[in-house]
């Protein structure tokens, strides 16, 4: 009888092969987020340590992180319906610094605005920012009855409707093509489009619940580490080194001072 036929001589071929968790093959990284918003770092990533020939910066490059703005924003805790977008930009030892991807809101958020009896407005624009950043931006609002209006219902016609889109879209374009990426992300968290839209079109129509539905990005520039740089640095960062350069400045004064000092003795 051959050997693989008997069942007392048989041999196992090899040892079980031991199993190891999968996270024992990963590192950490810290996500890192732009000074616009107050928390800096947003989370922790995890990658697959390199191996041959392949490095952990080009596994990291490009990916995407959705984020709640209340978890970025800590004075903004009614704000956790709007999910802020970041992406890896670039990757400097245990951290990836990202910039603004794009925004979206909550389905719940969405469906708890849309009621009846009222007219639902919607817009689309592509806008291009000062330093070269192509977006598309989703706009949204709902119409609202006058203070002295009888009647239940508040339809805007057609013509009316066609107004508002237009003056949307004027406003999203005035307020990205002036700025850079990083003062228009600083506008899409203080909702400062929203505003200016529900301000100048109640001219027309009275609106209500008015929302930048979603951003998405289309088109990036060449990519350039000092203007990824200048999307983290602050006003108190800027004023501390000016601060430092002003105290060295002082004191070599007083040592240029104090030598003057003892040549003259």
């Amino acid at each position: 009888m051959t050997q693989g036929k008997n069942p007392r001589n048989f041999k196992k071929k090899g040892t079980k092969k031991k199993q190891q968790h999968a996270f024992a093959k990963k590192n950490w990284y810290t996500v890192l987020a732009p000074s616009v918003f107050e928390t800096r770092e947003a989370c922790l990533t995890p990658v697959t340590k390199a191996s041959a020939g392949r490095k952990e910066s080009n596994k990291l490059k490009g990916r995407v992180f959705e984020i709640s703005l209340a978890d970025l924003k800590k004075n903004m805790p009614e704000m956790s319906w709007r999910k802020i977008q970041l992406q890896v930009e670039a990757i400097e030892g245990s951290k990836c610094y990202t910039s603004f991807y794009g925004m979206t809101m909550t389905r719940d958020r969405l469906c708890h605005i849309v009621k009846k009896w009222q007219s639902t407005i919607e817009a689309f624009v592509d806008v291009k920012t000062q330093d070269g950043y192509f977006m598309r931006v989703f706009a949204l609002a709902f119409t609202q009855r006058r203070k002295t209006q009888l009647k239940a219902t508040c339809y805007a016609s057609a013509c009316q409707q066609g107004k508002i889109r237009k003056k949307m879209r004027d406003i999203i374009i005035d307020e990205a093509k002036s700025v850079p990426l990083k003062q228009l992300t600083g506008k899409f968290v203080e909702r400062v489009i929203e505003k200016r839209i529900g301000k100048e079109c109640n001219k027309i129509f009275p609106l209500q619940n008015i929302y930048l539905k979603r951003v998405k990005m289309l088109k990036k520039p060449r990519f350039d580490f000092s203007r990824l740089m200048d999307m983290y640095s602050d006003k108190a960062g800027a004023a501390r080194v000016v601060d430092q350069k002003v105290k060295q400045q002082e004191a070599a004064a007083f040592k240029v001072e104090d030598t003057k000092e003892e040549t003259q003795e």
